[in-house]
């Protein structure tokens, strides 16, 4: 994956190394920081996370009070409108009106080009009626042979 999106970025322009580490030292990387010296100068860090709600996908990365050590904003990203709009999710309790807070938090991730998002699906689903032999694996190798359309 790391070497797809390198060479899509550079049809871009965009010219991009990677420093593979193992794992647990990459968990320690994003821990400390961007300005910590075991990031070696790096000016991103490709890190696989989950993102199943606010706190995981959005404010654990961008509040300001959350940089190192005090939490994971490895860039040390440090803007009043996005804490303003952190804590207006955290104190809106209309699920729609923090919808919208929510939406706003993503626009300005998505305007300011903050993160590249991709997706590596490893867990298919079959979610159609049409479908039948789905059955879902416990492992990481998914069995496609006995699917059938009807």
């Amino acid at each position: 994956m790391n070497e797809y999106v390198q060479k899509k970025l550079a049809d871009v322009g965009i010219k991009v190394d990677f420093d593979v580490v193992e794992w647990n030292a990459m968990i320690n990387m994003w821990r400390a920081g961007a300005k910590a010296e075991i990031g070696k100068g790096a000016n991103g860090i490709n890190f696989t996370y989950f993102i199943q709600d606010p706190f995981t996908a959005f404010i654990r990365h961008l509040d300001s009070k959350l940089v190192a050590p005090n939490g994971t904003n490895w860039g040390y990203y440090q803007q009043p409108e996005m804490d303003a709009l952190f804590e207006k999710a955290r104190t809106t309790f209309d699920a729609a009106a923090q919808d919208e807070v929510l939406r706003q938090v993503h626009e300005k991730i998505v305007d300011e080009a903050l993160f590249l998002f991709v997706t590596h699906d490893v867990n298919p689903r079959a979610l159609s009626s049409k479908v039948t032999g789905f059955v879902q694996a416990q492992n990481w190798f998914q069995d496609f042979s006995p699917i059938t359309m009807k």
